[in-house]
């Protein structure tokens, strides 16, 4: 199918249109974020969140530049972004680390912790979608409620307001296990 065909039945919300844009340029989305990271976890983590943008933005796209071009576009802010989360974690990770006892961890503990950890992504996985990616975007990729309103084309006041929502789900779903974990 001719690619500005694609294009505008994407616009309309087909997404078999979408994936064979998808096709037609995984390779090349890869590559960049590839050659920009210097990891393939990373890279895959940027080639995702890429294609999440273009899906949210492609009724955007005007045809000024190219559709590769645009793309590149949106895989740079992408890194862009991936680059100023990755400061922040690790600026939060010195700052919990200075707050950590001097004592180590006991394998038990290391071990209750991965447990505890694990069960936390089942519950968010199995949140309603419309609570999952505000939480999931603002909680654990460190993105701003704007950023997160503006991906998700709400307003700040929602991704608030779901977020609010998905942490009370959550917390109801791990009440159960916090108590096993319990001292």
């Amino acid at each position: 199918m001719e690619e500005n065909l694609l294009i505008q039945n994407c616009k309309l919300g087909d997404k078999e249109a979408f994936g064979a844009l998808v096709e037609k340029y995984k390779d090349m989305v890869f590559n960049l974020a590839y050659r920009l990271t210097g990891n393939r976890s990373d890279a895959s983590d940027i080639f995702q969140e890429s294609f999440i943008n273009v899906w949210l933005s492609i009724r955007d796209f005007k045809g000024k530049s190219s559709f590769p071009t645009w793309l590149y576009r949106i895989v740079m802010n992408v890194f862009f972004q991936f680059c100023r989360d990755a400061k922040r974690r690790r600026e939060k990770f010195v700052d919990l680390s200075t707050d950590l006892s001097p004592s180590p961890k006991t394998p038990d503990k290391i071990l209750e912790e991965k447990l505890l950890q694990e069960e936390i992504q089942k519950k968010i996985a199995i949140l309603p979608e419309v609570f999952k990616a505000p939480l999931v975007f603002y909680d654990l990729e460190g993105l701003s409620y704007k950023e997160t309103a503006e991906i998700l084309k709400v307003s700040e006041g929602t991704v608030k307001s779901r977020i609010y929502r998905a942490r009370c789900l959550l917390r109801e779903k791990l009440k159960p296990i916090w108590e096993l974990f319990k001292p």
